[in-house]
């Protein structure tokens, strides 16, 4: 297991977009792990030192890993030398984000919000999020009634839209705006909910919930604890998160995510649901064209150019396939740009001469061709009784 903290390590700031492997990754594992095997005691919890992370990116990396933290991922063996690591770390804050939430401003935040590609509506939905609270706020302030609505959101939508890094983005409006008071993000899925035995779901769901608080639990896929997906404790993982809703109003928000019909089942399965979810935002699929874009993004971080025939073959690649839906929009754009990356070094290599000017330049031989079946139509069967004996 402990072995294993060097790749979870790594996973945590590829998932965040960071470049590389700090002790502030680290540390979020340690603690993870230590939190995950019932350890006691803890300098602070895995979600206390998520909150103090950098924020994350949108970008596509494959992390490094510095000799100061390969020395401290080098002294993890077992459960006391971890607690020891993570002891050390967080003794000094050279870990954490020099720009920490309570810095940002709601601007600050709507910028990296308008830099995403595509998403137009979401982003208009979120700014009217933005107004409401300001509103909200200004209410407050002058001594009026309070017109309560929730922070608790629905995001409906396809794989790979989005709906992971706009939470991350309304997890930290919510701290700007004073709403909560970390900003941070804690990401699970039924598995994380749902135990095996009586009574322990519940435990579960208030560890998760726990792990937010002053942040966001965003709940991916959270159609899967409905009793239509499910005939084990999902019901009670339901009921015991409308009761942490409630005993958690002052300083805790929820997301849950998934696709648009199980969600709109889903809240409409428990009265608690219903009354406590009252904004749905819809993520719709890329555009071909908007695809085009993420990958080129992902191709100028690694200062691999693409000349315009490279960047039609792109496209013509996206529109044969149409990767949105279930193909994975965004991700499915990922996909290709690594596709492409192993397609251009297989070319490089080839003569074990490579040549910058090889691995600086997408080729439109390097874009998979879309094999396209077609169906041959069945012959028509003549009205003929005779034949209908051997149909």
């Amino acid at each position: 297991m402990w072995g294993l903290i060097d790749d979870r390590s790594i996973s945590e700031a590829k998932r965040l977009g960071h470049s590389e492997v700090t002790e502030g990754h680290i540390a979020y594992c340690l603690a993870k792990v230590l939190e995950e095997k019932g350890a006691e005691g803890l300098p602070a919890t895995s979600a206390d030192i998520a909150a103090n992370l950098p924020q994350a990116t949108s970008e596509v990396v494959q992390p490094t890993v510095p000799d100061s933290s390969r020395t401290v991922l080098n002294s993890v063996s077992d459960e006391a030398s971890a607690l020891a690591a993570l002891n050390a770390i967080l003794a000094s804050d050279n870990w954490k984000d020099p720009q920490s939430p309570a810095d940002e401003s709601i601007d600050d935040v709507l910028a990296e919000l308008d830099a995403l590609i595509g998403l137009g509506v979401v982003k208009d939905e979120v700014r009217e999020l933005v107004a409401l609270r300001k509103v909200e706020k200004a209410r407050a302030d002058a001594g009026l009634p309070e017109v309560e609505v929730g922070l608790h959101l629905v995001f409906t939508g396809d794989p790979g839209t989005g709906k992971t890094t706009v939470a991350r983005l309304i997890a930290r409006l919510y701290r700007a705006l004073g709403l909560l008071s970390k900003g941070h993000l804690v990401e699970v899925g039924r598995s994380d909910l749902v135990a095996g035995y009586v009574g322990q779901t519940a435990i579960a769901v208030q560890k998760a919930f726990n792990q937010a608080e002053g942040g966001v639990l965003f709940i991916d896929e959270a159609y899967a604890l409905s009793p239509a997906y499910t005939e084990d404790f999902g019901a009670e993982a339901i009921a015991t998160m409308v009761m942490e809703m409630e005993n958690r109003r002052g300083d805790l928000a929820v997301i849950v995510a998934g696709y648009e019909l199980p969600m709109q089942a889903f809240i409409a399965s428990n009265e608690g649901l219903e009354s406590r979810f009252q904004t749905m935002i819809d993520f719709p699929d890329y555009t071909s064209e908007e695809l085009v874009e993420i990958w080129s993004r992902m191709a100028d971080r690694y200062q691999i150019s693409a000349s315009p025939d490279v960047l039609a073959a792109v496209k013509q690649h996206f529109d044969s396939v149409d990767a949105g839906g279930s193909l994975g929009n965004g991700r499915y754009a990922r996909k290709l740009f690594e596709e492409m990356y192993r397609r251009q070094a297989t070319r490089a290599a080839a003569d074990d001469n490579v040549e910058v000017s090889e691995i600086t330049a997408f080729v439109v031989e390097d874009v998979p061709v879309v094999e396209v079946v077609v169906e041959e139509e069945e012959p028509e069967v003549a009205d003929d009784p005779s034949v209908g004996q051997y149909l």
